[in-house]
């Protein structure tokens, strides 16, 4: 398994980007709950903008988060394999060159894929349940 050789960096730092991932989330959860969309006025724009921003700051964290543990990944799935080679001005084609690798590691390794894809949803849950529970708590 890929995690456990060339992909354990990357996986460890995947785990460790979570906790950060939680408090951001927490607080977004927190202050959307705050917002009473009864009242109107200046003082609810305000927190549902705060709200909107924090929550595309943990969507642009998990968002850096998978690409930096996918490419990880795949790369090393890719050294034996077709996987394209990367091409100049990378910040333009991370998306293009991740479909490309994941195609061409899908012929040859399907079930390191499924692995990795559940492993990331598995992350993401977990994100999701101590955030909610986390800011349920900070509610009372």
């Amino acid at each position: 398994m890929i995690i456990l050789r060339e992909g354990r960096v990357a996986f460890l730092e995947f785990l460790r980007n979570l906790s950060s991932q939680v408090m951001i989330l927490t607080v977004a959860l927190f202050i959307g709950t705050s917002i009473e969309a009864r009242l109107g006025g200046w003082s609810t724009a305000w927190r549902a903008a705060l709200c909107a921003s924090v929550l595309l700051l943990f969507f642009a964290a998990a968002l850096a988060n998978v690409t930096v543990f996918v490419e990880t990944c795949l790369d090393a799935l890719g050294r034996d394999g077709e996987a394209p080679a990367r091409r100049g001005k990378r910040e333009r084609i991370v998306f293009r060159w991740t479909a490309e690798s994941l195609r061409a590691a899908w012929k040859r390794h399907a079930w390191s894929i499924v692995a990795l894809a559940v492993l990331l949803e598995c992350g993401f849950i977990a994100v999701f349940v101590t955030a909610s529970f986390a800011a349920a708590k900070l509610m009372r």
